[in-house]
Formats: C-alpha cells, sequence, structure tokens
C-alpha cells in the first residue's frame, strides 16, 4: 500500500517548496543515518545528560552544529519539569516523547519524558523529530497551521537523513512472551503515517540513482510493514515519475557536491561543561508513571471459564458416548456435572492484573509495588472502572485520619 495520487502528489510538491527554500543539495548528500554505534557512537544514559548528547550529535548532522543545547525532563503525569541540573523549568507538555521549546540566545531548549527513556530507539527517533523543527526555525520555513507544521517536520526528517530513524518508529510492532504469557505492542511516534514516510524515502533514493542493490540494503534497514511499502513505492516512482529531478529542482549529477565528511560527524562529540552535571544535583532515577500512587489489582479466575468449557464438551459427546456403549446418557450427563463440580471445588487458578489500563502488569500473590507502573498495589477491586472511587476512598481515610 502506497499513498493516493492526492497524497503523493501533495508530498513531492512540499518537498519541492521545502528545497526551494532550503536547498536541494541535502536529498541527495546528506548521509541516511542508521540506528548503529556507528552512527550515533556517543555514551546513552536514560537522562538529560544521554539526551543532551543525542540532541547534539544530531544537530551535528543536520549542520547545526554551532547551536548549544539545554533539556529539561518530566515524570509522567506529573507536572514538575526540572533542566539539566535536577532544577524545576517550566510545564510539561502532555502525551510528547519529547519536544523542542526554542531557541534563545543560540541554545536550543528541548525536553523529554522521564518514562520513555527506556527505549533509545524512540527517544532517537523522536528526537531527530525535534531537531528537524530546529532546522525549520533556523531555516523560517514554519508554517502557522500546527498540523501541518508537524507533518512537514516529519517530512523535513528524510530531506536531513533521518528518514529511516522516523519511517521505523512511526509503526513498530513488538511480541513478547513465556510460558503461559504473550504479550503483543504497537506503538507509533510522528504525524505521517509510515506510507507516507516509505514513499518520501523511495523519493530520496530515486532522487539519488540509487541503484537496485542499493535499494535493497536501504529497505532492509526498515521494520518489515515499512519495508513493504517502501519496495512498492520505488516500483511506483520508477514507473510513474521519470521527471521527478525535475519536479523536485534536483540539479544533473554532474553538478552535485562532495559528501559531507564522515569521520567528522561520526567522531566522538566528547564532553563538554553541559554534559556533566554538577555534584549536589540529585541522581535522577527512573519512576513509573503510578510511582507513589495507589494502584489495585483485579483477580481473574480462570477456573470457571475451564469448567464451563469442560461442562460444554462433556454433554457435547454425552450422546454419542450413551449410544456407541449401549448405557444411559443420563450416566453421561451426570459425569459432565461431576467434571464442573469437581473443577469449582478445586484450587481456583488466579491471574493478577493491574487496573490501571495503561498498565495491565501481571501481580504475583503478595506483591506490593506494581512491576509496570510502580503503583503501591493497595487493595482488589472487580473492575477498572472502580479503581477511582477506590483510591478516592483511601484518600479520605487518610485524610480522616
Amino acid at each position: 500500500m502506497i499513498p493516493t495520487p492526492e497524497e503523493r502528489g501533495w508530498l513531492i510538491d512540499e518537498l519541492a517548496t521545502l528545497m526551494a527554500a532550503v536547498g536541494w543539495e541535502r536529498l541527495v548528500s546528506a548521509p541516511i543515518l542508521e540506528p548503529t554505534p556507528e552512527w550515533f557512537p556517543d555514551r546513552w544514559s536514560a537522562d538529560a545528560g544521554g539526551v543532551r548528547r543525542l540532541a547534539r550529535r544530531l544537530l551535528r548532522y543536520a549542520g547545526l552544529e554551532r547551536l548549544g543545547v539545554q533539556v529539561s525532563l518530566f515524570h509522567g503525569d506529573r507536572d514538575v519539569v526540572l533542566d539539566s541540573y535536577g532544577r524545576p523549568a517550566g510545564e510539561r507538555h502532555h502525551g510528547a516523547a519529547a519536544w523542542f521549546a526554542g531557541i534563545e540566545d543560540g541554545v536550543c531548549s528541548f525536553g523529554a519524558e522521564v518514562g520513555q527513556l527506556g527505549d533509545p530507539l524512540g527517544v532517537t527517533a523522536a528526537m531527530a523529530h525535534e531537531v528537524a523543527h530546529v532546522f525549520r526555525r533556523v531555516h523560517a520555513v514554519e508554517v502557522e497551521d500546527r498540523e501541518v507544521e508537524e507533518r512537514l517536520t516529519d517530512l523535513t526528517t528524510v530531506l536531513l537523513g533521518f528518514g529511516v530513524l522516523t519511517t521505523n518508529a512511526s509503526s513498530r510492532h513488538r511480541s513478547a512472551g513465556g510460558i503461559g504469557v504473550h504479550s503483543w505492542s504497537h506503538q507509533s511516534l510522528g504525524y505521517l503515517p509510515p506510507q507516507a514516510l516509505s514513499f518520501l524515502l523511495a523519493v530520496q533514493a530515486r532522487a539519488r540513482g540509487l541503484a537496485d542493490e542499493q535499494q535493497r540494503a536501504l529497505g532492509r534497514l526498515l521494520e518489515a510493514n515499512q519495508r513493504g511499502f517502501f519496495e512498492h513505492a520505488c516500483r511506483c516512482v520508477e514507473r510513474e515519475l521519470p521527471d521527478l529531478a525535475t519536479r523536485l529542482g534536483v540539479s544533473a549529477s554532474a553538478t552535485w557536491p562532495e559528501g559531507p565528511d564522515l569521520r567528522h560527524l561520526c567522531a566522538p562529540l566528547g564532553e563538554d561543561e553541559g554534559d556533566a552535571l554538577p555534584a549536589e544535583a540529585p541522581v535522577l532515577v527512573h519512576r513509573g508513571v503510578n510511582f507513589g500512587r495507589p494502584v489495585f489489582r483485579i483477580e481473574r479466575r480462570r477456573t470457571l471459564r475451564y469448567a464451563g468449557l469442560a461442562a460444554l464438551a462433556s454433554l457435547a459427546v454425552a450422546p454419542v458416548l450413551g449410544a456407541l456403549s449401549g448405557l444411559s446418557t443420563l450416566i453421561y450427563v451426570v459425569a459432565a456435572a461431576g467434571v464442573v463440580t469437581a473443577g469449582l471445588a478445586g484450587r481456583r487458578v488466579c491471574a493478577d492484573f493491574c487496573a490501571d489500563p495503561d498498565c495491565k502488569a501481571l501481580l504475583a500473590p503478595g506483591l506490593e509495588c506494581c512491576p509496570g507502573c510502580e503503583g503501591t498495589v493497595a487493595g482488589t477491586i472487580k473492575h477498572p472502572d472502580e479503581r477511582l472511587d477506590a483510591a478516592e476512598a483511601i484518600a479520605r481515610r487518610r485524610y480522616l485520619s
């Protein structure tokens, strides 16, 4: 699946408009970043220093190395934001993994959510989007419509060579499991859908004149779904856009500039005064979104389900077994009822879950802290809708005491 003809036209026209303002050279010469240590050699840490180093690295790739960086952190649903030195610094941006807060005196201000710093790939893609915001601010190409500006910022990430990072992050599917437990998750970042970003990558590959093997190598860097979108888009671009370079305003390849010095671009940044916290600064520790708050367990009993299935199976085969054996069907019905009774009287198998709909982590018997959201397990309820009333009752008791 690829974008519709109208959507493809919009993407190409907006890319051409952007390049007319900032130059077409980046589309054909900027390195296409890969999520590997070769491109990101700097030490990663899930704190303000790690985010700051990541921002500096991406600004270097965007040609904005001259800008300074400061980083603020926020914690889940809390309103307190901390800067690189652990001091309060402004309001949080609800629901954002990272944000760009502006440029003042040559210093870019960024923010990131502490709860998402455990996902380096997701943070890298989010910061790639935010650095694209910086690029658009510096080159004065921002538009007033916020939603359109966000989509154009995603488009700008491809021009800057960040397309693999943001295309992969636009839709990520993950599964995990063990004996008796399996989980599946889907996460998406950004504003353009994966089909649109994959199409833009195909446009970039075509504009660069990549050979088939080079296109396949680029596709292998993508998530499975995005790889399929990219391969389909490459065929579409080759078939339908023979005049792509002219439409984008890209000059003949003989006039293309030499690529950047990768030895400089990929060299370690080195520490500077902004990367080290002062000795008196508090140590930043990852905390779940419900840390310090009461959460509740929901006990889901599986025995009733198993007993019901056993009863249905027994009742279904009872007439057949009765006819084959010559015994009364009633005997088998009584036996089925015995299976159900034994199941209900036996040891119940329980699987407790956190009642927070955004968590639902498994809670072992006697566990006092949820391993998913780090809330304090304060009791058991029957339905997630009861959790707010239960939390209010606890708060009321504490107040009265």
